[in-house]
């Protein structure tokens, strides 16, 4: 029932401008007055959001074993980097490479815990700029 009431008062506010003049949502979602709280006036989608985007099991579990993990991706040879950024495309977390990649001042290492050590950047890498070493050999804690 509050489901169905939502999406109606979502297709009021699409129709309020061709029938009292006021637009309040025109187009699409981004160009709305309203931005990014239309989408979440539903709420069997704010459940969806919330399970899947802050309370995912296996999510949690990769960034506890992530965090402390033995092994570690790095950016051993950095300098052969083309800046194809096929390592950026095919990464699930591909923020954990820039600062490695991109930066000469930052460690080589990736230790930030969100990299789940999935060594999709090594195999997708055709320069070989990345390998997995341990995480007390590279020098992290």
């Amino acid at each position: 029932m509050l489901r169905r009431l939502t999406q109606s008062l979502v297709l009021l506010m699409f129709l309020s401008g061709p029938l009292f003049g006021v637009w309040i949502l025109h187009g699409n979602y981004s160009a709305s007055r309203l931005l990014d709280t239309v989408p979440f006036s539903d709420p069997l989608m704010v459940l969806q959001s919330l399970a899947s985007g802050h309370l995912c099991p296996t999510g949690a579990l990769y960034g506890v074993l992530g965090c402390k993990s033995t092994l570690v991706v790095e950016a051993a040879e950095r300098t052969r980097c083309t800046r194809c950024m096929d390592c950026f495309h095919v990464c699930p977390e591909p923020q954990v490479l820039r600062a490695p990649l991109l930066d000469k001042h930052s460690p080589v290492q990736v230790t930030d815990r969100d990299c789940i050590t999935c060594g999709r950047c090594i195999d997708v890498c055709a320069e070989d700029v990345f390998k997995i070493t341990l995480r007390w050999k590279s020098g992290t804690k």
